[in-house]
């Protein structure tokens, strides 16, 4: 909506006159006034009130609130804002009246500005759908009219400003040239309105004949249409546009609109599609339309019917290049051969048929058919048998328009397999060995084993004869883990043997002894629980793998922190319980009881034939380069690693708590091909993983004391990892009374990444300055890889 701006002086009753013009019915102008007292301007603080009031052309009195602001321009101003209800422009004419009442805050002095001329024009009186333009014209000339009278309204405020200030002494006739100029703008706009009244006119005249046009315009495109005419709708859905790319079997389905698409997706029944789509719309029912794929290989079609896509049916296939060869599925059994002459490969079943060779008669195989430019022919056949992919013979021909060639044989050779018990045997130099063969080999004579890490602990137990202790997690199998192992591994830290089995378990095993209870003067381990789960025939030191008693130095007790190994082989039925049980007397207590490590080893029985490969080098037909990476393979995968020596040694250490210690390595071993390592060490003998999996870590370490002593001394294998975090592992606890050289073995198994590193510390409650320790010393270090 319009905004109009006044610029005026509250005591110069002779101040230029402002003026604007309006629309009837109009509502929403925003007036602006700045006002000034005898040229200065009135602050917004002793404001108390303003109002604007007009009376109107017919002599209704209207008054309504402004809004009171401080003006940003003349920050000792103010600013008096209101917007115009319908009532000011309800009558056309000049108001009688129009002009803003202010009442002063600390006198309560009413305050007027001058008049402002304020003209209403008249509605127009048009209607209809042509009312729309006429409006926006009228409100283009409005504008207009409103434009000249802002630009004259600033010109006049510069003089205004100009006159007031400056040439006070010409101030009646400025008011002289404003009453003429009021005259003049009012002589013109009068002029401007007669015109504007005679466009009116003409327009609503232009209007009444638009409807003519249209009419006639409606009339010509009803002819059209009736001569064939089609939108643009109609006309995308009747012809063959190119309309984009089908991707999905779901966009497949919902492409109906009539177009060629080009397709490149995988279908879920059809495999691989390449090609074009081509949508044809049903004249008859264009809610059926029909696809066409035209695709490298071959031509398909489906039909909608209206609810659901009909199946594909192959319509036909693209030429193919003359000579091409593919597979055919007529098998020739007694047909001729010389009358097999399109281009593919033929499979022969149990020949009969005539014009082959007499080797064929009877045989399998496939006869492959290739075309040339000349129309001439090469037929070649291969014989053999199709399950085990053996050849016998191969015999070619060529057929041309005016000769059917003689066949001739090529070559071919009979090739026979190995089978497992060939490969066991190992004596024949003129057999294939195949994977599967030597699988079925492998897995009856290679020992089955298994490797165990470290077992939850039993801890804290105060009284009873017998405890529980859980077996560890599975680190790794022989090769023939999967089908050869007997037995399952249970949920509860147990095995069950699933058939009957001889086996060898090696088991290392820890305890902490003493308690605030009574402590143990013994703990005995078993392999299963020697009241309630023997094998029949079986009693409990039959079992027994590790067992703990008291010395005379610690007066018939256990004490401390002790690792031992054992060694057990059972003869063990189907259905049997593997659970550790370790005793004590009854009321006894203990703080710790853990299975460091376990490897169970099936024994095979005796006369059982190994697997012999050697004699396999002599085999002309067997390729021993890629047995021997396969071998090589498996030294990586699974083998050892060690150093030992005296090198890294430590003499008459003072540092009795934390020492540090490091695998000698004056020697080294390994069984891994050369330029295989699983560990570095550096100067010092520290060692650092390169090769991750699951490992057994062995060790051996060898301390002389000069004298007795009667107190602990551990030592602890140290694990840092690739983050800088470390772990010490109980390796070798030993407590009591000691004297003279000990050499204590230990193993565990973990699994290891590339980055760690490996050392050992030493541990004693000996008291500081002790000379007890004469030499320390990492005898060997041992690393076997167990598997990923």
């Amino acid at each position: 909506m319009a905004k109009f701006n006044y610029v005026m002086d509250v005591t110069k009753e002779d101040s230029f006159v402002q003026s604007c013009t309006a629309r009837q019915g109009d509502a929403g102008e925003t007036i602006t006034f700045n006002l000034y007292d005898d040229g200065l301007p009135i602050s917004r603080n002793i404001i108390s009130k303003a109002e604007l009031i007009m009376v109107t052309p017919m002599g209704h009195y209207i008054e309504q609130s402004m809004t009171i602001a401080s003006d940003p321009l003349e920050p000792t101003g103010s600013i008096l804002t209101t917007t115009l209800t319908s009532n000011f422009n309800a009558e056309s004419g000049m108001a009688k009246r129009m002009y803003v009442k202010l009442t002063m805050t600390t006198s309560g002095l009413v305050k007027t500005s001058p008049d402002v001329i304020y003209y209403v024009i008249p509605a127009g009186d048009i209607s209809g759908g042509s009312a729309h333009d006429y409006i926006s014209r009228v409100e283009e000339i409005i504008q207009q009219v409103t434009d000249l009278y802002n630009q004259y309204k600033e010109d006049l405020k510069n003089v205004y400003d100009t006159t007031t200030r400056e040439l006070k002494d010409k101030y009646d006739q400025a008011v002289a040239e404003l009453n003429q100029s009021v005259t003049d703008f009012t002589t013109n706009l009068t002029n401007q309105l007669t015109t504007l009244t005679g466009k009116i006119d003409d327009l609503t005249d232009r209007i009444n004949g638009l409807d003519g046009a249209v009419s006639d315009l409606q009339a010509k495109m009803d002819d059209l249409i009736a001569n064939g005419a089609m939108t643009q709708a109609q006309a995308d859905n009747r012809y063959m546009a190119a309309r984009g790319s089908i991707t999905s079997d779901t966009q497949l389905d919902s492409t109906k609109q009539v177009g060629t698409y080009e397709i490149a997706m995988t279908h879920p029944t059809l495999g691989n599609l390449f090609g074009t789509l081509l949508v044809q719309g049903n004249v008859i029912n264009p809610l059926k339309p029909t696809q066409l794929m035209v695709l490298m290989n071959k031509v398909m079609y489906r039909r909608f019917n209206g609810t659901v896509w009909n199946t594909w049916t192959e319509v036909g296939q693209p030429t193919q290049e003359k000579g091409a060869i593919i597979q055919k599925n007529t098998i020739i059994t007694n047909q001729a051969l010389n009358t097999i002459l399109d281009a593919g490969v033929y499979r022969i079943k149990a020949f009969s048929g005539s014009n082959g060779f007499d080797s064929l008669t009877g045989s399998d195989g496939y006869i492959e058919v290739y075309g040339f430019e000349n129309e001439s022919r090469l037929q070649r056949v291969t014989m053999g048998n199709q399950t085990s992919g053996s050849v016998k013979e191969v015999w070619f021909r060529y057929i041309t328009s005016v000769t059917v060639g003689a066949w001739t044989k090529v070559g071919g050779t009979e090739i026979d397999y190995a089978t497992a018990e060939d490969i066991v045997i190992g004596e024949s130099d003129t057999l294939m060995v195949t994977p599967k063969a030597l699988k079925e080999a492998t897995e009856t004579t290679v020992p089955f084993k298994e490797y165990f890490g470290m077992g939850e602990p039993t801890q804290n137990v105060a009284s009873g004869e017998y405890s529980t202790v859980k077996l560890g997690k599975s680190q790794g199998t022989s090769t023939n883990g999967q089908t050869k192992r007997p037995y399952t591994i249970n949920s509860d830290g147990t095995l069950t043997l699933t058939r009957a089995a001889r086996l060898n378990f090696k088991a290392t095993v820890k305890i902490v002894a003493g308690n605030t209870g009574t402590i143990a003067l013994y703990m005995y381990w078993y392999l299963m629980n020697p009241q309630t789960q023997l094998p029949s025939g079986m009693v409990g030191d039959d079992v027994e793998i590790v067992s703990f008693g008291s010395t005379r130095a610690t007066n018939g007790q256990l004490n401390y922190n002790w690792i031992a190994s054992g060694n057990k082989t059972l003869d063990l039925p189907a259905g049997q319980v593997i659970s550790f049980n370790v005793r004590t007397q009854t009321n006894a207590a203990f703080r710790w009881a853990q299975v460091e490590s376990l490897e169970i080893e099936e024994v095979l029985p005796a006369g059982t034939q190994g697997l012999n490969i050697s004699s396999l080098a002599d085999n002309p037909v067997v390729r021993l380069s890629d047995l021997n990476a396969i071998l090589k393979q498996q030294q990586v995968n699974t083998g050892m690693q060690m150093v030992n020596g005296e090198n890294f040694q430590v003499t008459d250490p003072t540092l009795l708590t934390g020492l540090p210690l490091y695998a000698s390595n004056s020697s080294s071993y390994s069984t891994l091909p050369d330029g295989e390592t699983y560990f570095t060490q550096d100067s010092k003998g520290l060692i650092t993983i390169k090769k991750a999996g699951y490992y057994e870590l062995s060790a051996v370490v060898k301390t002389q004391y000069r004298v007795d002593i009667n107190n602990w001394h551990y030592i602890s294998m140290v694990r840092t990892r690739t983050d800088g975090s470390s772990t010490d592992w109980d390796f070798m606890p030993t407590g009591g009374a000691i004297r003279n050289r000990n050499r204590r073995y230990a193993t565990v198994r973990i699994k290891l990444e590339v980055g760690e590193k490996i050392s050992f510390k030493s541990d004693t409650n000996l008291p500081s300055g002790s000379t007890a320790i004469q030499f320390i010393n990492v005898d060997w270090f041992a690393l076997k890889r167990l598997g990923d």
